[in-house]
């Protein structure tokens, strides 16, 4: 993930958020807080904790995504440069080569971002934003039935 977005927060925010999960968090869970031990070693907790480093309780989050199996379907936006779609399909992919769930990237046909992937246009591009719409509304309906 790459949350610096001019609508998410700024560079400076983006890097202080991402160096503390990736070295105060696990140093404060360490120190004893009673009260974060308590919510970062339940079941949620660890595997929010297995999200943020890949690095970090990986045979954990790996039998998690696997008990998911075909519940799960994730698709990615190929221009989104927030969450790129290459690191869903990294995150989802175990170490034995197999991916947990299904996997799709899609592209759509006009100027869109992480922000706004359905932007309002007035010209003929409104139809191809509306019809991108009700394809993924349409996509994730039919995978739950």
């Amino acid at each position: 993930m790459k949350g610096a977005s001019r609508l998410i927060m700024d560079n400076e925010a983006y890097n202080r958020v991402y160096s503390y999960y990736m070295q105060d968090f696990e140093k404060e869970i360490e120190n004893g807080k009673k009260i974060m031990d308590r919510i970062l070693s339940t079941r949620v907790g660890m595997t929010f904790r297995s999200m943020i480093d890949f690095s970090r309780f990986r045979k954990f989050r790996e039998k998690s995504l696997s008990a998911l199996g075909d519940r799960m379907l994730s698709v990615g936006l190929a221009k989104d440069t927030v969450i790129p779609a290459q690191g869903i399909a990294d995150t989802l992919r175990l170490s034995s080569g197999r991916k947990a769930g299904r996997i799709e990237i899609w592209d759509f046909q006009y100027n869109y971002s992480h922000e706004n992937p359905f932007p309002l246009y007035k010209t003929a591009e409104k139809k191809l934003v509306d019809n991108s719409f009700m394809k993924l509304i349409s996509h994730a309906a039919a995978f739950l039935i």
